[in-house]
């Protein structure tokens, strides 16, 4: 049961990221730019309806990168677990030796990891959603420095 879960898992899991690697890599380049002139343009003094506008914007741009991160970390969590899950029920205490290789086999299997990727460019997990933050108040200080420069 497990084995044929984790087999749907890696099957589903390598179309939708074929059918959505495009969307994956412009999803990441797009939020780390708009984001970041959105948290520029808040900053700069103005009308507060201008700034809560960008600020709004700036909000949804995170939860829709949050929106691809976070469910693709539970799915390579999930499928993860098998081989876990595998070893922890003291397979290596059964007599049937054939029943141990096929055991071991399947955790060698469930070894392979899911991952989606925009064309094998940025990874999308957990790990890129805090990239993408931490570029964007990169971008964002750039920006500030450069107006700076330019207005002296």
């Amino acid at each position: 049961m497990l084995v044929d879960y984790h087999n749907f898992l890696m099957r589903y899991c390598g179309t939708m990221n074929d059918a959505f690697k495009n969307v994956f890599l412009l999803q990441f380049l797009m939020s780390i730019a708009s984001a970041s002139v959105s948290v520029f343009i808040f900053v700069q003094p103005g009308d507060w309806t201008n700034r809560t506008k960008f600020l709004l914007y700036f909000v949804v741009i995170i939860s829709e990168s949050s929106y691809y991160c976070v469910p693709s970390e539970i799915i390579k969590n999930s499928a993860s677990e098998l081989s876990k899950s595998l070893y922890e029920s003291k397979w290596y205490n059964t007599d049937v030796s054939q029943f141990k290789k096929c055991i071991v086999l399947v955790i060698a299997r469930a070894q392979k990891t899911i991952n989606f990727s925009g064309y094998g460019l940025v990874y999308i997990n957990l790990q890129t959603f805090i990239v993408i933050c931490k570029t964007v108040f990169t971008f964002y200080t750039y920006l500030n420095s450069a107006r700076k420069i330019s207005s002296e």
